[in-house]
């Protein structure tokens, strides 16, 4: 017995020898390749094959993949979206992230958060993060929202979301029904505009926005209410 096991490794290595010798010297190569197919099988059944190939040795390029239900269509059905993010390493030659200020968490890609303590009014909460460097959370997908949710809702370095909501930089104050940032961008082009049903009320009462964290919909509610927040520095 041991020396048939001997020869099966002898035959093993040298058919991985031969087969690592027979692969071809390809040039180093930078270049990624992304193909979609569509395909019905004979079930009816469709599908959808996403297929990523790069050089070895280069950077990993990652699929994120959200799902998200969103409100009402015009046929008054609920909608469900799926959403394919590759995110890849930076440039070459690009400048480096900065550092997360003190105090933050830093979400690669995306941003450096702060959740303070104290809840505010918009206009507090606004000029509270404009004072450190960055701006009151405007999301820009629910994958953000959910990654915020579940830091902030532990206790982390006594940075706690209180209450159901927080704030959204989104206001119409402008215009009833125009929602904009609170740099002038409008809510449709943030990437995440999903209100809860029965939300906006078109009411002059109710100009702000909120994310409630279960739902992670949108709610317009009073300006003045004294809500968590979260300020957002950008990387």
């Amino acid at each position: 017995m041991a020396g048939q096991r001997v020869l099966l490794l002898l035959l093993l290595a040298t058919s991985l020898s031969t087969s690592l010798a027979a692969q071809p010297r390809c040039a180093a190569g930078k270049e990624l390749t992304l193909s979609l197919s569509f395909a019905t099988n004979a079930t009816g059944h469709r599908a959808v094959s996403a297929n990523i190939e790069q050089p070895l040795g280069s950077p990993m390029w990652l699929l994120d993949v959200e799902v998200r239900t969103s409100g009402c269509g015009p046929d008054d059905v609920p909608r469900r979206s799926l959403s394919f993010t590759l995110n890849g390493p930076p440039e070459e030659g690009l400048a480096a992230p900065s550092p997360a200020p003190p105090g933050y968490l830093t979400l690669p890609g995306l941003g450096h958060y702060r959740a303070p303590p104290d809840a505010k009014d918009w206009a507090a909460a606004r000029d509270f993060c404009r004072k450190e460097g960055g701006g009151l959370l405007t999301p820009t997908s629910q994958h953000e929202v959910e990654l915020l949710v579940t830091h902030f809702s532990a206790n982390a370095n006594g940075q706690t979301l209180q209450g159901e909501h927080f704030w959204h930089s989104a206001n119409d104050i402008g215009q009833e029904g125009k929602f904009v940032t609170a740099d002038g961008v409008p809510l449709e082009d943030t990437g995440l505009a999903d209100f809860a049903p029965g939300n906006p009320w078109n009411s002059r009462k109710y100009n702000c926005l909120v994310i409630n964290r279960k739902d992670k919909l949108l709610y317009d509610t009073k300006c003045s209410e004294n809500v968590s927040f979260i300020c957002k520095v950008p990387l």
